[in-house]
């Protein structure tokens, strides 16, 4: 991956978060995480960026597993994050596979959520629906304002309900476990 970047472009506070992850700064420390504008922001200007500065951007072969024999090794953080906001369907749909077990990323597999081509919303929403039992405290916050936001968006209802039922889930165990019963009999 090109390291050149996008700093040139000065438009959206998430161009200098690109040109931070093309570099190799973790996302932590490349973005604030805690604003649920900058994962949609990132979205955005990612694809801005493949048309300004497409070296930036792993390439498909380096997301689906197809890497030169010289770079044997699985994307890093950095770059599936690029991944996930690349303009091309199949380099979002590989970088999923490259997100599981990344609880840093779930704000984008949210954004995937409701992606326009069903391949990739639809790994997106099985992936989301597998991880989000690990996701807890301010990640948790943060992951229900951004899926509230994308809610408005044509498929964004999926994450917004998911995170919704689990909430609901969380804090019915939270109600069973503080009350010391774990069944429910009506009162006589």
């Amino acid at each position: 991956m090109h390291n050149g970047g996008c700093a040139a472009e000065t438009r959206h506070p998430a161009w200098a978060a690109v040109e931070r992850l093309t570099a190799g700064v973790p996302v932590r420390l490349a973005l604030d995480v805690a604003d649920e504008r900058v994962w949609t922001g990132l979205d955005r200007v990612v694809r801005e960026c493949a048309i300004t500065r497409p070296g930036t951007l792993p390439s498909a072969a380096r997301m689906d597993g197809r890497r030169p024999l010289w770079r044997p090794r699985p994307p890093g953080e950095c770059e599936v994050v690029l991944g996930l906001c690349h303009p091309k369907e199949r380099i979002r749909y590989a970088a999923l596979t490259w997100a599981a077990g990344r609880p840093a990323l779930l704000p984008l597999v949210a954004v995937r959520c409701s992606d326009w081509a069903g391949p990739v919303r639809e790994r997106a929403r099985a992936l989301l629906t597998d991880e989000l039992e690990s996701v807890e405290g301010g990640a948790l916050e943060n992951l229900t304002v951004l899926v509230v936001r994308l809610a408005r968006r044509w498929h964004g209802e999926f994450a917004r309900e998911l995170v919704d039922r689990h909430l609901r889930q969380a804090r019915h165990r939270a109600t069973v476990r503080s009350s010391g019963s774990t069944t429910w009999a009506p009162s006589p």
